[in-house]
């Protein structure tokens, strides 16, 4: 991951997906967002980790019958290769400077298949950011509890009869995982729009408004708002003013430091270290106290 830490700032929306509506391409999904004022943005490719082919399994077909030279070479461990990902950073016409794009990948799984996958996978570390939508309930504790991951995204369809306490809530935000909810499919669907308040009312009941995130999750660039419509959109959902603003700002710009930690050391700071300041040499910009207290994931 080529980000730098210390020049991340501004808005975020940390879920634009890949795989837009006909009438459009992501290109104008993410020419839209920087006309916004968003100044880091996310490409989603979501894929089903239940469904996705193993290498092994690929290896048997092809010894069946003779591979061509394409087939051989196209042989990866069966996640998604960001390298199909192609776009053109747009700038930002309020700073000058081009929009910083990440590459991010959703994994939907129900936590009964081999998740040891996630951590061997090469295509997988080549993201810049790594979700996991659970669909069961299972597989929700196993994210919050032991997954390796930057954001875990809730899906009002399947969130329905989780159970969700203050201790799973806990073990999540203390490793420095965030809870996702997106908007954009509850912006035409009444049902989908209630689904979705009812969800995050939940949340917020449970996390006290803290450690979660909005994003677009949009396809269209219609379904974009402005970073400083988010909040308004946030505050419906339950959260305090603060973190509302928090969700597309701070909390955004804490989630990639964690994916920047869970990439290069396979550990990541749950604590967000000041970005400037006055500090003493192997301080680290805090003090020893601070340093006890910060938590490795």
């Amino acid at each position: 991951m080529d980000v730098v830490t210390e020049d991340i700032s501004g808005f975020f929306d940390l879920n634009i997906s890949s795989s837009t509506q006909s009438d459009t391409t992501l290109q104008n999904v993410l020419d839209r967002a920087a006309m916004l004022g968003y100044t880091t943005v996310a490409v989603n490719v979501t894929a089903d980790l239940d469904k996705l082919e193993t290498v092994t399994s690929k290896k048997k077909k092809m010894r069946k019958a003779a591979p061509s030279a394409e087939e051989a070479a196209a042989l990866t461990d069966g996640f998604p290769d960001p390298g199909a990902i192609t776009f053109t950073a747009p700038v930002c016409p309020r700073t000058g400077r081009r929009m910083r794009v990440l590459k991010r990948v959703t994994l939907e799984f129900t936590g009964q298949g081999d998740l040891s996958r996630i951590g061997r996978s090469t295509n997988l570390k080549k993201f810049d950011l790594l979700a996991v939508q659970p669909t069961t309930q299972a597989a929700f504790n196993v994210a919050c509890q032991t997954l390796s991951v930057d954001i875990i995204c809730v899906d009002p369809a399947s969130f329905r009869g989780f159970m969700l306490n203050r201790k799973l809530a806990g073990l999540a935000a203390r490793r420095g995982v965030v809870v996702e909810l997106v908007y954009a499919p509850a912006l035409s669907a009444g049902s989908v729009r209630r689904q979705l308040l009812l969800t995050a009312l939940t949340l917020t009941n449970i996390t006290n408004g803290k450690n979660m995130i909005i994003s677009s999750g949009a396809c269209h660039e219609h379904q974009l708002r402005g970073p400083h419509d988010v909040p308004y959109v946030a505050e419906l959902m339950g959260l305090s003013p603060a973190a509302a603003k928090a969700s597309v700002s701070t909390l955004a710009k804490s989630t990639v430091i964690h994916a920047v930690g869970r990439n290069r050391t396979g550990f990541c700071m749950a604590q967000l270290l000041p970005d400037s300041g006055e500090s003493r040499p192997g301080s680290a910009g805090v003090t020893p106290a601070k340093k006890r207290k910060t938590a490795a994931c």
